[in-house]
């Protein structure tokens, strides 16, 4: 787990947005991979004033990496009074020691302003309890900050998590989600930009089968908050099939795969020269890897940031 600079620039544009104070609540102590200038310039980018930093020691020096800001001092700076954190061990002298697997413990409910979840959501077993604590620990009017993994992260954790899971759940129980991306990265993550794209339900659509082989790692970014209507037993039915919502906003413009209407006589002549392309296998599997990395591919939708 860990906050590089795409996350950071992502968190300041929060930040920039709606003003953080209170209390923030990690989902495992983060690493940082940026200093304190760092920290400074993107402030500056993002028109962030940054808070003076409240004394406090780390408490795991494992955590801080040489020339790296550590995590406590980050949250301060952005406004926080209270930063704390909550791990399934104290290897790294997390505040709460609990398992999200199970209920919280009571004494810890509606207590913070901001719950952050950079990569341990898909370590957890018991996805919708873990999604339930996090209902629990916040304040109403509290939001949540979910950077996941999404695709090519096989083995990683338990789940690779589609962004339709989090907007649909989210909606079913009547959170106001104020952020929904997609992100590709490389595996120089700390260093490399993040292409950061909006995600909208059915954007994915035409790259949902096999669309993602551009050789980065996708993750989601979802910014949610809690209100007075917001719960967490509603079960979610997919979006995509349900239909009279589905139609209002499927993202069909960015679909340009070949079962959708293009080229697809050129794709049917192709194939129904059966015989003579079977007699050369090599030359048909060329020529089908050609269309479909042309014609089949979908898009993602227009860029919006670079961090």
């Amino acid at each position: 787990m860990g906050i590089a600079k795409g996350a950071a620039r992502l968190i300041l544009d929060e930040c920039s947005k709606h003003p953080f104070s209170g209390s923030v609540l990690q989902l495992g102590r983060q690493k940082l991979f940026f200093s304190l200038p760092e920290l400074e310039e993107w402030a500056g980018l993002h028109n962030v004033e940054l808070a003076e930093t409240i004394p406090e020691a780390v408490a795991s020096i494992k955590l801080v990496s040489e020339g790296c800001v550590d995590d406590k001092t980050f949250f301060h700076k952005l406004g926080f009074q209270t930063v704390h954190s909550c791990d399934y061990s104290d290897f790294q002298a997390a505040d709460h020691v609990f398992d999200l697997n199970l209920p919280i413990p009571e004494h810890l409910h509606n207590k913070y302003d901001l719950i952050v979840d950079s990569g341990t959501l898909e370590h957890v077993f018991h996805l919708p309890q873990a999604l339930k604590n996090v209902h629990d620990l916040l304040k109403e009017g509290g939001r949540v900050i979910h950077l996941l993994p999404a695709t090519n992260y096989v083995d990683h954790g338990f789940y690779m998590f589609s962004p339709t899971l989090f907007h649909d759940y989210y909606s079913a129980n009547r959170w106001d989600i104020d952020t929904a991306y997609i992100i590709e990265l490389t595996r120089r993550h700390d260093v490399d930009p993040w292409r950061i794209y909006q995600y909208t339900p059915g954007v994915l659509n035409s790259l949902s089968s096999g669309g993602f082989d551009r050789g980065y790692l996708v993750n989601i970014y979802f910014v949610v908050r809690k209100n007075e209507k917001s719960t967490t037993d509603v079960i979610p039915q997919q979006s995509r099939y349900q239909e009279d919502k589905w139609k209002a906003s499927t993202g069909t413009q960015y679909s340009i795969g070949y079962r959708d209407g293009f080229l697809p006589k050129l794709i049917q002549k192709i194939k129904s020269r059966g015989a003579f392309m079977k007699s050369r296998p090599l030359l048909y599997s060329v020529i089908m890897s050609v269309v479909d990395g042309i014609f089949r591919r979908g898009r993602m939708p227009p860029i919006i940031a670079k961090y």
